[in-house]
């Protein structure tokens, strides 16, 4: 199993929008990211994310470039103070490839 790791595309700034979206760069930056993934062969049976916006909409656009059969899962442990503990245990269960 292979795991692949992806950080959130250019977010705007907390004044603009306290949720931090993704900015303009930022949509073009996740696409770009999921046709490279598309482009290199490399397919996932799922993609997780922490469930904040900017998350949720990079795994979202990177979902739709690489033309994805199954939902978006958002999943505790993600963000970037949490403990890795949790997320690790359920990703060592797994058998296939996730995003």
């Amino acid at each position: 199993m292979y795991i692949y790791l992806v950080r959130h595309a250019e977010a705007v700034s907390k004044d603009v929008d306290p949720m931090r979206p993704l900015s303009k760069r930022g949509v073009e930056q996740a696409k770009k990211t999921g046709r490279f993934l598309k482009n290199m062969g490399i397919g996932v049976s799922s993609i997780l994310h922490s469930g904040k916006k900017r998350a949720e909409e990079t795994a979202s656009l990177i979902a739709s470039e690489i033309k994805h059969s199954f939902p978006l899962e958002k999943r505790e442990g993600l963000s970037p103070d949490d403990p890795v503990d949790g997320i690790m245990r359920e990703l060592e269960t797994r058998e296939t490839d996730c995003l």
